[in-house]
């Protein structure tokens, strides 16, 4: 895992400069887009694609508002008060699945010569950590991947090896083709010095 520089206000030169940058992904997500240069010499750079944030109110109402629509089918003159409970049971289990799993913040921490570390963090506060050296990767590509109603662009990284694997950058949150751009540049600029 490869640890970041403070950013504390008694080091106020280590975060040199930010780019901020607000839209709407291809799903219609609305993305908050940084890219952060943590020294002069560009050799550790910052990506990061933030969703909103998540409202668990909203959730909760959506659930109020189904256990108010399934209450007028009249499911709870069943004669049971098992079937409330397990209707109950559903409901706040959607709602913890929904927190576990939903990506709120994806990272790309680029360190020259060194490689890239991968964080995906949930909702819920769960962070995910990947790393890949510099050595093992082969290639840095932009690819698009089609489906029905629209095309998506991603980033992908291949990896060296008899099998060579690829893995892909920002899954979750699909960031549009301009800042993916960004990325891109950079990577083959510190890292396979292209």
């Amino acid at each position: 895992m490869i640890r970041r520089p403070p950013r504390s206000t008694l080091f106020p030169y280590t975060t040199l400069f930010r780019s901020v940058e607000t839209h709407r992904n291809l799903l219609g997500t609305r993305l908050t887009c940084r890219s952060i240069d943590y020294d002069a010499a560009n050799s550790c750079k910052e990506f990061v694609v933030e969703r909103r944030p998540f409202n668990v109110f909203r959730w909760l109402l959506k659930c109020v508002f189904l256990a108010a629509f399934l209450f007028t089918l009249n499911l709870h003159n069943l004669g049971s008060s098992s079937a409330q409970a397990l209707l109950l049971f559903a409901l706040v289990m959607a709602v913890v699945l929904r927190v576990n799993l939903t990506v709120q913040k994806e990272s790309l921490l680029v360190v020259s010569s060194v490689g890239l570390q991968l964080t995906t963090t949930f909702v819920s506060g769960r962070k995910v950590r990947k790393f890949i050296g510099s050595q093992s990767i082969e290639a840095f590509v932009i690819n698009e991947g089609i489906t029905m109603h629209c095309v998506l662009c991603y980033l992908a990284v291949i990896l060296k090896g008899d099998s060579p694997e690829m893995y892909i950058i920002f899954p979750s949150t699909w960031p549009r083709l301009n800042f993916l751009t960004q990325v891109y540049n950079c990577v083959n600029a510190l890292i396979l010095r292209k």
